[in-house]
């Protein structure tokens, strides 16, 4: 027992204070998000839409994040993180107020798209906030730490979510609206006098003095990315729907399975991060993708809450191994002048994933049939690992020049 309770103290130690205030706000944030784990349910049951239609619907969504991702980075870079988070926050929070009455395909998709951008724009200047609270070597742990703020707060969200959907689907806008308010008037109190932390001069991502684009590393991570990510944004689609009808699930079942995921994630991703930190992340991040591809391909083999509880938890200890890595070495990449620019293109990537997987992953199911999709996604995620394994040899011998 001693020795767990020190690997956990070892873990969560060395960060600074704002790190923790940072992580707060987006835990606060995150305890509302009940609108995307639920919104195909919602378009197909209380709006009658036709499965790939709410596919669409999503994919309109996912448009409208990459623009607000996008915007988001640019002005991060010119305004500064907290005051993007800030009138981001807000503005989503009216947004999400108003969405839940509107009922015309027009409204709905015009809806979605606005809250895309105005909650996108979210993403690359908390990302940013992360990276300017602490020193480069702390960044991996302060991001694992945000991500495991972010899921203590997903794990309260679908498990409630699930529940008030029962009763009203209404509810669910409300929530998500109200904990964006609260966030917003939260960050300001705790950052308004906030000064970015100096990174050392001799930071390595000093080289990156262009953008994104002209990172050719960068470029090829992304492109893994974007593959991987079509295979975990099934999450937002198809998954609800083969676990309700597949496995007979209730939304209540649902929710709290789907709750699992943060749970395991607040458990255990910071000791993971701690003993992976100072390794080249790519190779980890390739046996990450490997395991969610495979936590999905499980799905056709039974039809049990256990066995989709076993799944659950391969995909999810694959994403432990890979979002926070991946989130470390695309800012170290970076430095002050670029950051927002970096962070938004890693935004961009998930983006766009939520366009395609959602439309791509709603014509297989219905098309060929959850069996070819959830092989599918086994196979990309296998492809993925091997091509992580060969970009971390070209990191390597990066290194080794500089």
């Amino acid at each position: 027992m001693r020795r767990v309770i020190s690997a956990y103290r070892e873990a969560y130690g060395g960060l600074p204070q704002a790190t923790w205030l940072v992580a707060a706000v987006a835990l606060v944030n995150r305890s509302g998000t009940m609108v995307l784990p639920f919104l195909t349910l919602y378009l197909t049951e209380k709006r009658g839409y036709e499965t790939a239609t709410a596919g669409l619907f999503v994919m309109v969504y996912g448009i409208g994040g990459l623009l607000g991702t996008y915007l988001g980075g640019w002005l991060t870079d010119r305004l500064g993180p907290i005051r993007v988070q800030t009138a981001s926050l807000l503005a989503a929070a009216v947004q999400f107020f108003l969405l839940g009455s509107w009922t015309g395909p027009l409204s709905i998709g015009s809806g979605l798209f606005l809250l895309a951008i105005l909650g996108e724009a979210f993403r690359p200047a908390s990302a940013t906030l992360v990276a300017q609270t602490c020193l480069p070597d702390q960044r991996t742990k302060a991001y694992a730490l945000q991500r495991l703020a972010v899921n203590l707060g997903m794990a309260l969200g679908p498990a409630v979510g699930g529940w008030l959907a029962t009763a009203s689907y209404l509810w669910l806008f409300w929530v998500d609206g109200g904990t964006c308010l609260i966030a917003a008037v939260l960050l300001w109190q705790l950052f308004k006098d906030f000064r970015p932390l100096e990174p050392p001069s001799d930071e390595v991502a000093d080289r990156a003095t262009s953008g994104p684009w002209q990172d050719r590393i960068m470029v090829m991570t992304m492109a893994l990315t974007l593959v991987l990510a079509c295979v975990f944004f099934q999450l937002i689609s198809t998954v609800p729907l083969y676990l309700t009808e597949g496995y007979g699930m209730s939304k209540a079942m649902l929710g709290t399975l789907l709750a699992l995921n943060p749970i395991i994630i607040v458990a255990f991703e910071m000791l993971l991060v701690q003993r992976l930190q100072h390794t080249n992340p790519l190779r980890p991040m390739g046996i990450g993708a490997l395991l969610v591809g495979l936590g999905f391909g499980m799905l056709p083999w039974g039809n049990t809450l256990g066995f989709a509880t076993v799944a659950l938890l391969v995909w999810t200890f694959g994403e432990m191994l890979e979002s926070p890595l991946l989130a470390g070495f695309i800012s170290n990449r970076a430095n002050d002048a670029n950051r927002g620019r970096y962070m938004a293109t890693m935004g961009l990537v998930y983006s766009t994933a939520i366009i395609v997987a959602p439309a791509a992953g709603s014509w297989i199911y219905e098309v060929a049939g959850p069996v070819i999709l959830w092989t599918g996604c086994a196979v990309l995620g296998t492809v993925v690992c091997i091509a992580y394994w060969f970009l971390a040899r070209s990191v390597d011998l990066e290194r080794e020049r500089l």
